[in-house]
């Protein structure tokens, strides 16, 4: 809950202060930048994670502890 409110701060003072300076335009296109930094970085985790998980699967299914379970 608190961290809510501490990027609720933040957004809210760079807008304030992108439209006092005017540099409003400046900090739409660096959040959109931020944006899509983020995407991607979450595709690429995603797609590691997706990765190692098939890993795992195919080493338990061929390992004796196969034959436990």
């Amino acid at each position: 809950m608190t961290m809510a409110i501490v990027w609720t701060l933040f957004v809210t003072a760079s807008l304030v202060c992108g439209a006092v300076y005017g540099t409003l335009a400046d900090v739409t296109a660096a959040a959109m930048e931020g944006a899509s930094a983020a995407v991607e970085l979450t595709l690429s985790m995603a797609g590691a994670l997706c990765l190692w998980s098939g890993v795992m699967t195919c080493l338990l299914y061929t390992s004796d502890a196969a034959d436990e379970a």
